[in-house]
């Protein structure tokens, strides 16, 4: 389950307490209650995109919402490549062929053979 996303109100705040008051990664985590990955994921982005806090200060809500999280890149799932099931299904009937090993033979990574009995 992915987790919450940060309010526009907090990451509002966030980019202030950053770009106008010069605090620490760590002081804003306290500060706002929020981990350091989700301070240093929206600071580096503002740094990519070269904000500046009277820029960010004239945004609204939505606004930043959507210069932060763009719907329009494609998820990651849909960017991977579908295996054909039918091949797949074709090998493994093959005497001798086991998941791991057509794994290994494809350069795809995480399958583990199990351990013999």
């Amino acid at each position: 389950m992915p987790a919450a996303r940060i309010t526009m109100r907090k990451l509002k705040e966030l980019l202030r307490l950053k770009l106008d008051c010069g605090l620490g990664h760590r002081q804003i985590e306290r500060a706002l209650g929020v981990s350091i990955g989700v301070v240093s994921k929206y600071c580096t982005l503002a740094a990519q995109a070269k904000l500046t806090w009277p820029a960010v200060s004239a945004l609204d809500e939505a606004q930043i919402e959507a210069l932060f999280n763009p719907q329009s890149l494609p998820p990651a799932v849909a960017r991977r490549i579908a295996p054909d099931y039918e091949q797949v299904h074709r090998e493994l009937k093959r005497k001798g062929v086991t998941v791991a090993a057509r794994a290994h033979h494809s350069g795809i990574r995480g399958v583990r053979a199990r351990a013999s009995r």
